[in-house]
């Protein structure tokens, strides 16, 4: 009940969001899902590492491109035999898909791998060393 001790004002925020979402059609598929599948990008001292969420997919499906610092994964999810109109909910989206991540750090575009295991595609990427400055200290010859 709104406005009793024990009301707990964020649950009230994410009911009246819910109803909300469900009112307004073109947020619906926002909330469903997104077009893309749920990726992590993890960064450590020497590689960039993104996981990414592929339940189904073939790796035959699954396309990876660098330009640059940048790295395209693009795949397709395939759609089912059933008719839209069988479905009583609908959560799983089916169709192309990319996602591209720019990375701030360079990478070795030779030595990216990418394995797909259960699902979950694993992509590593090598950083590559940046060039250092040097200092070089000048010297004099007697004349």
């Amino acid at each position: 009940m709104p406005g009793s001790p024990d009301a707990d004002p964020f649950r009230e925020l994410q009911r009246e969001m819910g109803r909300l979402l469900e009112a307004i059609p073109a947020l619906q598929a926002w909330r469903v899902g997104h077009p893309f599948p749920a990726m992590n990008l993890l960064e450590t001292a020497d590689r960039y590492t993104i996981t990414a969420e592929l339940p189904g997919q073939e790796s035959d499906n699954i396309e990876l491109s660098v330009a640059g610092q940048s790295l395209t994964i693009r795949g397709v999810r395939s759609a089912s035999n059933i008719r839209d109109e069988a479905y009583r909910r609908k959560e799983r989206i089916s169709g192309s898909w990319s996602r591209t991540y720019n990375f701030p750090t360079r990478f070795d575009p030779e030595r990216i791998s990418a394995v797909l295991t259960r699902g979950v595609l694993v992509i590593e990427l090598l950083k590559i060393e940046e060039v250092r400055v040097r200092m070089i200290s000048v010297t004099m010859t007697p004349e």
